[in-house]
């Protein structure tokens, strides 16, 4: 057991520690991404108008604001200014499911949340105002942060067994105490640069935010996607020089991946990695110090219950025998103890459960006191307050702690804890499901894929694709499995218990035969085809592919995808773009790409699949179609978006005519859909693009209906010059209407 030391100053909160580095006026950079970068200055302007806001609206203390956001500026802006209004925020990923997000509202009992203009949030049938961050104007005057080290700071939600998330609340005394203990740790200074890139919903990103404002360093923030893009955060971690890189092995592993193929001039200058909430494979350290020579590499671990982290381990040489990089020793003001089932103790090298307690501890789950006291335990003997891990470890002798796994059946997929129950919960309420059991399988490269199993009703044959997209519209994606598999009965043990291995091995026996009945010339394959099944095969380490398997389907992740791309290079020769794996990424959808040398990624985006007449969507100014995620879940049909052919693939210095662009998304149009009449739309400078698509399709004989979404009707021609574009470029940049000084300026 470790003395505790002194406890932090109760009068230092989060919120307060980025004014404590220096003088509030300077100018360095606090938060930079490619889209924005906020100085010191700017951000304690920015906080303060939220902040500002809030208390207008009746927020302060005792409150939970939702940050209903993506990744951006805008959630560190949001997070400050709930913290500096004396509430606490509840980070909510805008591209939940509708479902998901209106119950995480509900349960946060919000009457105010935190939104971006550009991306906005589902709170239809919610009497919840929503306060768009990025259009709000100066504060005017300065805000005077409130509260204690005590109040509430935020409430992170994770996956529940009984089928619904539970929120985890942890007061600033328990944040600060491991944000200043590892800033300590780590030598952060104000010339650092931390590459944030955890997701707001992640504890991790609790000390990305605070942990570089405490020491007046930037957090640098990697462009939101809908999918993992190590390619792009290669390039924003080099651009950017981050010096500082915290996130699960398995993203870490991405990065090497990318980063090891460049010359070492082309990498960020990264002097630490922080690698926490997985098992960190044991190859990974050495490889990353290879990668980067001298760079200091730290596994950290503990649980959201218990502010971020609460042990760590300085990885040095690593011991071949190892089966996994140790736990360590616990953090400063923290106790991390194997236990047995009477609070005692356990010699070295005895099997226990791992209990956490001290100053980080959360104050428990958010209105949930049934779940708080079945976790939150008090030793009999000492009269301690204990978090119960459900995590099993054992003493070395020196005291350093081994992790063995899990006492139940939670998981960790790509650093995100997973309650298979709640998946099985939602699974059982589709019509056409008795029963299901969620397992985990091991991939390559020493990550876990979920593999759901389904007993369908007597009578029914409900479709694979079809039971993950009923999963996938009530569940966040890590929760949504790999792989789904239809047996008549789950098997039992001699307990009365499902037998998840049996089940497992059925379920594949049962995949392989079916594989093996297809008929003949169902699964004919090109020369070409053959090739790429047997690297996917091997790759995926699945007994066979065939032509229409879908690579994320049979098991793929982004690290895989990677290894694909240098395993293509190697075999055929040709270069396949990252991206391409996401676009086409079915054997025979690859296979023709590259047997017509398409090394591009298309312009044309799935957004959404379905049945009926597919609903044509062109970007806004920005190029992207991220925003138009929320309407393509709501649509019944296929929903394709045009975005930008810079960020397809193709040279960003070549910018085509609107006329140009428009024949390019025009020919992407009649190759996904040869016959109209077409269904096309645009929100801004998207309903000038879909209009022209639309007047071409029409020379064409075609018919086209169009809908224009805020696109004013003057912009359907070309700017007469610079100045009027630019104008009009900053006019939809503002929404519609220009503040009056930039108006005045460009007159």
């Amino acid at each position: 057991p470790v003395e505790p030391a002194p406890q932090v100053e109760p009068a230092v909160v989060l919120h307060r520690r980025h004014e404590l580095v220096g003088d509030p006026d300077r100018v360095a950079p606090a938060v930079v991404s490619d889209r924005r970068t906020l100085t010191y200055r700017e951000l304690a302007d920015a906080s303060a108008a939220v902040a500002t806001t809030l208390r207008r609206h009746g927020v302060g203390p005792g409150d939970l604001v939702p940050v209903v956001m993506a990744r951006g500026w805008e959630q560190v802006v949001a997070v400050l200014g709930v913290l500096r209004a004396g509430a606490a925020y509840c980070p909510v990923d805008v591209a939940l499911p509708a479902e998901r997000i209106g119950h995480l509202l509900d349960e946060c009992g919000a009457r105010t949340a935190l939104v971006q203009s550009h991306r906005p949030a589902d709170l239809a049938g919610r009497d919840v105002r929503a306060v768009q961050v990025d259009r709000l104007p100066p504060a005017g005057e300065p805000v005077a942060p409130t509260g204690t080290a005590d109040d509430l700071a935020y409430v992170i939600y994770t996956s529940g067994s009984t089928g619904r998330p539970k929120g985890v609340a942890v007061a600033h005394r328990a944040a600060v105490n491991t944000v200043l203990d590892v800033n300590e740790r780590f030598g952060l200074r104000p010339d650092d640069r931390v590459f944030g890139i955890s997701s707001l919903s992640f504890d991790l990103s609790v000390w990305d935010v605070f942990g570089s404002l405490a020491a007046g360093a930037a957090i640098v923030l990697p462009a939101a996607g809908r999918q993992p893009d190590p390619l792009g955060w290669a390039d924003t971690a080099a651009r950017h020089r981050a010096t500082v890189w915290n996130s699960v092995p398995a993203l870490a592993q991405m990065l090497v991946e990318v980063a090891a193929t460049r010359p070492p001039a082309d990498r960020p200058p990264i002097r630490a990695f922080l690698l926490s909430g997985d098992w960190v494979p044991t190859p990974l350290p050495d490889r990353l110090r290879q990668t980067w020579p001298g760079t200091r590499v730290t596994a950290l671990g503990g649980a959201t219950e218990a502010a971020i982290w609460s042990n760590s381990y300085e990885i040095g040489a690593v011991d071949p025998a190892w089966r996994s990089i140790p736990y360590g020793r616990p953090l400063p003001n923290q106790t991390m103890r194997v236990l047995d089932g009477r609070f005692r103790l356990r010699p070295p090298w005895a099997v226990g459960g791992i209990y956490i307690g001290g100053t980080g501890l959360a104050d428990g789950y958010w209105r949930d006191p049934e779940r708080t006291a079945e976790r939150f335990v008090t030793d009999p003997a000492t009269g301690e307050r204990l978090y119960r891990t459900g995590d099993l470890g054992r003493y070395w002798p020196d005291g350093t702690i081994e992790f063995l796994g899990r006492e139940d059946r939670q998981v960790k997929v790509q650093g995100f804890r997973v309650e298979p129950g709640e998946i099985e919960a939602v699974a059982r309420t589709h019509p056409l499901v008795r029963d299901c059991a969620v397992t985990t399988q091991q991939v390559p490269g020493g990550q876990r894929r979920l593999v759901a199993i389904v007993v369908p009703e007597a009578g029914a044959a409900p479709d694979r694709a079809a039971l993950a997209g009923y999963l996938r519209e009530r569940l966040p994606a890590y929760l949504v499995p790999a792989r789904i598999h239809l047996l008549d009965r789950l098997p039992l043990s001699g307990n009365g218990k499902v037998d998840l291995d049996r089940a497992l091995a059925t379920a594949e026996a049962a995949t392989r035969d079916d594989w093996s009945a297809t008929p003949d010339g169902a699964g004919r394959a090109t020369p070409l085809e053959e090739r790429i099944c047997r690297a996917w095969a091997e790759l995926l380490e699945v007994p066979a592919v065939r032509p229409d398997d879908d690579f994320f389907a049979l098991g793929g992740n982004s690290l895989l995808a990677l290894r694909l791309v240098q395993r293509l290079r190697a075999d055929l020769g040709t270069e396949v773009p990252f991206g391409q794996i996401f676009d086409a990424p079915t054997v025979r959808g690859l296979a023709a790409r590259l047997a017509v040398g398409d090394g591009t990624v298309r312009s044309a985006v799935p957004l959404a699949d379905g049945t009926g007449r597919p609903l044509f969507l062109c970007h806004p100014v920005g190029g992207s179609v991220a925003r138009y995620a929320d309407l393509a879940r709501a649509w019944a049909g296929p929903v394709y978006g045009f975005q930008s052919p810079a960020l397809a693939g193709h040279d960003p210095t070549d910018r085509p005519s609107l006329a140009d662009l428009a024949a390019t998304y025009r020919a992407e149009l009649r190759r996904l859909a040869p016959d109209g009449p077409y269904l096309l739309a645009g929100w801004s400078m998207g309903g000038v693009l879909a209009h022209e698509v639309a007047a071409q399709l029409h020379d064409e004989g075609e018919v086209a209906l169009v809908v224009l979404v805020d696109s004013d009707i003057r912009t359907l021609r070309l700017p007469a010059d610079d100045r009027e574009r630019h104008r009009e470029f900053l006019t939809d940049l503002a929404g519609g209407r220009l503040p009056e000084p930039v108006a005045a300026a460009l007159a």
